[in-house]
């Protein structure tokens, strides 16, 4: 599920241009050292969202001044410009290190506004480096202080800050919660014609709601058209206000949601016209950094469609974006996942196992055998000591190449179990995908035989194998036919007992018939009939499909959801969470 970054801070508000930036003149500190701090404030934030080079110009004579005159609550505004610039050139360090020496000169002077004012851009900074955590504590710290104050514009924009950081860690039902709250609260504003509310505010509680709800459209697949039509809702709304507020920014990522809205209802030729308006729109307000969020679900527009040469192309241009503009977040780990699932349709294993590394590399947890084992290396080869040791044997030139040549030893050989691992997913994978293709071409291509054809088959070469009546065998035959076909073994309570009296015999010969003509005992011929049902029934009912596993375990007789996916991987070699993954897949 892919969202992606709108950026917001209290201090200012920022419009992309309809044209590009001009390249104007960059004036030298001594031309500016004579204008006031609220001249080159103004200017400061004039020039900010389109030419941040020049902005931090003005940044720096503001700075400089104050840093000549001694005045500390000057120095730290200039410092918090400093800040703001950096952030906008995509300098982290640079900005977190301005932030934070004003954050600490603000508190030295208890200026608890401009303190606040310090935290949130801290947030942004860090939710913009993909430090959710980070951005959390901030806007948290930030919101609480405001909260004193009762300031409650400032209030809801932090809160939806937070909202944005919520729905970026999966948390988007609570991040849909806040950003209802927020837009509330903007639209009594707007009724009222309260003078305090701005229109970019406003965009952006609606740019928050309709991204909350397209993420949400995106994870639950069963409520996605409910979700997706409220999504489409907010979103026109969002595009006819950013329209006649001239917000060309939030045009474009209504623009870009719009695209992702269709996409989820299935309407992939609309999407893909979208998306390329938003590109167009790109193009022309030189927004670049949206492109890898926009290349992404128009690769995915045509990975769903099974057009996997064009998917490619928008997937390696995501890739190429993400190395050059080292961007770290749930839209790249994701574009490895489908980068790695193209190349293995196209059958180039190479390529397949590059990108399941490099999706490794940005989440470990989805290979647990390579983070097991790399876990049983460290321990067992106490790695971390290695350091120690090499500073011990520094003295001696041939110890320390000794020790260079076992280190080399012991990196190939982590490497070698690394790949192993891999190797091993991927086989385990592909052998998954093997027995699901063979599940469904037998359910496609052969009906069950009925217990008239088994007694045929069987009766004959197995009656007198005990002493049992052939008008008895086949009064249990008929039995266990009307049982299956009134499909009685989905009762939780179905025992051998059971079973023997609702066909009129005793258990002793139901379980000899059972072995002898099924071949089975009794508890294997229960779990075998639940299986082919839940197999059929997984097929062809989506109602059932949807259920999570211990509702499907319950619906077929089974205690627990544990006991059903064992019995389902021992007899068909999957389990049945892979078996449903694919069903989707194949419906999709």
């Amino acid at each position: 599920m892919f969202r992606f970054f709108l950026c917001l801070c209290f201090c200012f508000l920022v419009q992309i241009p309809n044209v590009q930036a001009q390249k104007l003149t960059i004036p030298k500190y001594q031309a500016l050292k004579a204008l006031s701090y609220d001249s080159l404030q103004t200017a400061f934030y004039t020039f900010i969202p389109n030419n941040s080079e020049l902005a931090k110009v003005y940044a720096n004579a503001y700075y400089r001044n104050a840093l000549e005159k001694k005045d500390v609550k000057e120095i730290y505004i200039g410092e918090h410009q400093y800040a703001l610039a950096y952030r906008f050139l995509g300098q982290k360090d640079s900005a977190l290190y301005f932030v934070n020496s004003a954050l600490n000169k603000a508190k030295q002077v208890n200026d608890k506004q401009h303190y606040a004012s310090s935290l949130y851009l801290k947030g942004i900074i860090y939710y913009e480096a993909s430090m959710y955590k980070e951005a959390i504590t901030n806007y948290t710290e930030a919101y609480n202080l405001i909260k004193k104050d009762n300031d409650s514009i400032k209030l809801a924009l932090i809160a939806n800050s937070i909202s944005l950081v919520k729905n970026q860690i999966g948390e988007t039902k609570q991040a849909l919660n806040l950003a209802k709250t927020n837009l509330l609260f903007y639209e009594r504003l707007h009724k009222k014609k309260d003078p305090r509310l701005n229109d970019f505010d406003y965009i952006n509680a609606l740019l928050n709601i309709s991204n909350a709800y397209t993420s949400l459209a995106e994870e639950y697949p069963k409520e996605k058209v409910a979700y997706a039509d409220s999504a489409s809702v907010y979103c026109l709304q969002g595009i006819d206000k950013s329209i006649k507020a001239k917000d060309n920014g939030a045009y474009l990522m209504f623009l870009t949601i719009k695209g992702i809205i269709s996409q989820t209802k299935g309407n992939y030729k609309e999407s893909i016209n979208d998306l390329k308006k938003a590109e167009d729109k790109i193009i022309d307000l030189d927004a670049s950094d949206e492109l890898p969020n926009l290349y992404f679900y128009q690769g995915k527009n045509y990975f769903l469609q099974q057009d996997i040469d064009n998917a490619l192309v928008y997937f390696l241009k995501v890739d190429s974006l993400v190395i050059k503009k080292n961007i770290n977040s749930i839209l790249s780990r994701e574009n490895y996942i489908l980068l790695a699932q193209c190349f293995e349709q196209k059958k180039d294993v190479k390529k397949e196992l590059y990108y399941l590394k490099m999706f490794r590399d940005k989440d470990a947890e989805i290979d647990k055998i390579i983070k097991e084992s790399s876990k049983n290396i460290y321990e067992k080869y106490d790695v971390p000591s290695f350091t120690a040791k090499i500073k011990q044997l520094e003295k001696n030139t041939d110890i320390v190449n000794e020790k260079n040549l076992f280190l080399k030893k012991i990196s190939l050989f982590l490497v070698g179990i690394i790949i192993l691992g891999i190797i091993y997913y991927y086989l385990v994978r592909r052998k998954n995908k093997r027995r699901f293709e063979t599940i469904v071409k037998e359910l496609n291509s052969t009906k069950e035989k009925t217990v008239k054809e088994q007694v045929k088959e069987t009766v004959s070469s197995k009656s007198k194998e005990y002493k049992i009546s052939d008008d008895n065998i086949q009064k249990i035959l008929k039995g266990l036919e009307q049982f299956e076909q009134e499909k009685m073994f989905l009762q939780q309570k179905c025992s051998i007992n059971f079973l023997a009296k609702e066909i009129d015999t005793n258990a002793t010969y139901l379980s000899k018939t059972l072995q002898s003509h099924k071949n089975k005992k009794f508890t294997q011929y229960i779990t075998d009939l639940r299986i082919d049902y839940a197999l059929i029934q997984l097929k062809e009912n989506k109602k059932f499909r949807a259920y999570d596993i211990k509702s499907i375990a319950s619906e077929l007789g089974f205690n627990t959801a544990e006991s059903f996916s064992k019995a389902f991987k021992k007899q068909t070699g999957i389990y049945p969470s892979f078996y449903i993954k694919k069903l989707n897949l194949l419906e999709s």
